[in-house]
């Protein structure tokens, strides 16, 4: 009678473990499948494959040109960068226009900005950019009805008289907002009142620890000029915000 009795309670103990396991894989296999669906708004399946470019052009004649889109040169996918003069003196206005010139013809929709990056030179505050590089993007339904939405980046190397752009295309869910705008023609805070603020919130501090022997990235989107300065000491990140001028330290060494 006691092996019987050990031998169902073991059955049993048997039964409630298999329930376990029953149960934790439909948890797990429902899981899976809601993350797979909510994949589908957060991390955005390609819609296509990814397109990418680049041009040629003469800096020290495209700004003169009336069309600079005529003035550039399609060239091999991004090829080496070398550069063919020392300096430009281009503002952040000359940069957007030809950054605008150079939008390839597969892209649709308008041009709406999403992102800003360039850096300075800790040693040169007040020079121009070298570099400049826009994220665009828009968002349009597809004649299936899908919401697509996409993205181009487009590198403008001034001295190097290169342009390289990335083209890519997400499926959207509806339900997913879409990214700030950013209005350049409007901006509240410059970059140079976000330098002067960030300056005055521990840069200078930090470029002095440095002995300016560092760089400054500078970042605009999702209202707010992100400022990170790097060298020897560390890093040193600030956020001012592009509407109050009201600042966030990110990181300190």
């Amino acid at each position: 009678m006691k092996i019987e009795i050990k031998l169902a309670l073991i059955g049993i103990g048997v039964i409630c473990v298999l329930a376990v396991i029953v149960c934790s894989a439909a948890a797990t296999s429902t899981l899976w499948f809601l993350g797979g669906q909510r994949d589908y708004g957060r991390g955005d399946p390609p819609a296509g494959q990814d397109e990418k470019g680049s041009y040629r052009f003469d800096p020290q004649t495209i700004l003169q040109a009336a069309e600079p889109a005529k003035s550039l040169q399609p060239s091999p996918d991004w090829p080496a960068r070398v550069r063919i003069v020392d300096r430009v003196t281009w503002s952040e206005n000359d940069y957007y226009r030809i950054a605008l010139a150079s939008v390839p013809p597969s892209w649709h929709g308008d041009l709406n900005v999403e992102f800003v990056n360039f850096d300075l030179s800790c040693r040169d505050l007040n020079d121009a950019p070298q570099t400049m590089h826009y994220t665009f993007f828009n968002s349009e339904r597809n004649p299936e009805g899908k919401l697509v939405f996409s993205e181009l980046d487009v590198s403008v190397y001034a001295t190097e008289g290169q342009i390289w752009w990335l083209l890519k295309r997400f499926f959207r869910h509806p339900d997913r907002g879409l990214p700030p705008k950013i209005d350049l023609a409007h901006l509240k805070v410059t970059r140079a009142d976000a330098l002067r603020i960030a300056e005055a919130n521990g840069g200078n501090q930090y470029r002095q620890e440095a002995q300016d022997d560092c760089d400054i990235g500078f970042t605009l989107g999702y209202g707010s000029w992100d400022i990170a300065y790097g060298g020897a000491p560390g890093t040193y990140r600030i956020r001012v915000n592009t509407e109050t001028g009201k600042t966030e330290i990110i990181r300190r060494r």
